[in-house]
């Protein structure tokens, strides 16, 4: 399994990087992709996702970011894809604040989230994040 690839990032997709590491191409879904730079090298934690026909890495600039990462994988009904999509919307300590102060609405503005899975998503979190 790989932990973690460093390298130069040589392209930005709308979701995905393509990271050169000893001259092989990985595309990596990632959040945030926006703030990275072409040309630039990163370490980046990666994911692995394997099925029978896909295997797709998912990367992470921050440790924050990957536990994250695992928290909403937890919750029912959330993808991989679904919660790097979430992970573009609100930062980990966004994600956190929002929990703190039991902002429900907060999350209802993030792309996955509804009425039905809203509640469960603040119990999990709050497991985690409130003392």
């Amino acid at each position: 399994m790989i932990y973690q690839l460093t390298g130069n990032l040589i392209f930005k997709h709308t979701h995905s990087i393509v990271l050169e590491c000893n001259n092989v191409g990985y595309e990596i879904f990632m959040p945030r992709i926006q703030d990275m730079e072409k040309n630039k090298e990163y370490k980046v934690l990666i994911y692995e996702s394997f099925g029978e026909t896909y295997r797709n890495l998912f990367g992470f600039l921050t440790e924050e970011d990957k536990n994250m990462f695992f928290i909403f994988k937890s919750i029912k009904g959330f993808g991989c894809r679904s919660i790097i999509s979430i992970l573009n919307k609100m930062t980990t300590q966004e994600i956190i604040e929002a929990v703190q102060k039991q902002d429900i609405d907060c999350f209802l503005q993030l792309p996955y989230v509804n009425d039905s899975n809203v509640n469960e998503i603040m119990f999990e979190l709050s497991r985690k994040f409130l003392p």
